[in-house]
Formats: C-alpha cells, sequence, structure tokens
C-alpha cells in the first residue's frame, strides 16, 4: 500500500502569486474513476492559477517513499540506442 504526505499549496509554484482565488478543475483520484469507482483510494483536488494558468493538485500528494510511487530506478526509463549521426561521449 502506497502511503501519502499531503502538502498545502498557497502560492504558485511558477508566479508565486497567493492562491486564494485559484480556479477548481475538478478532482483526481489514483485508481478507477467514474460514476460507480470499483476502488475507493486517494483523491485530491485539481486547480488551475489565474494568474499564469499553471494547473496542479492542491494538496500535493507526496508519496512516503518514492521508490513505492516509482517503482523503477531512472535508467530502466531509457534505451541504449546510438544515433548513427552522432559519437558517444563515454
Amino acid at each position: 500500500m502506497i502511503t501519502y504526505d499531503f502538502k498545502e499549496i498557497l502560492n504558485c509554484n511558477m508566479c508565486g502569486v497567493f492562491l486564494k482565488g485559484q480556479k477548481i478543475l475538478g478532482k483526481r483520484m489514483n485508481c478507477s474513476q467514474g460514476l460507480r469507482p470499483k476502488k475507493i483510494g486517494i483523491t485530491t483536488t485539481v486547480c488551475q492559477c489565474k494568474s499564469c494558468g499553471l494547473i496542479y493538485a492542491n494538496p500535493l500528494p507526496i508519496p512516503t517513499i518514492m521508490a513505492q510511487h516509482y517503482g523503477m530506478p531512472p535508467e530502466d526509463y531509457w534505451n541504449d540506442i546510438v544515433d548513427p549521426g552522432f559519437e558517444t561521449l563515454v
């Protein structure tokens, strides 16, 4: 089971404006959604800064243990593809 800490966002991470008048776009769950969801999960509000338009979760869910959330080393995200037009600098 993945556990989260939640950080309340008070100022926009992009423009720094105080977010009292943020626009609420909806809710986001970490599992199935819809009219009758089969699972109950963590829900956060999806907001938009009225000043710069940044879309963000508030409160921001932060995984207690990052490895539980991502579960894969960063090296596994990329393949070792070499473009024939470029030399490898390793």
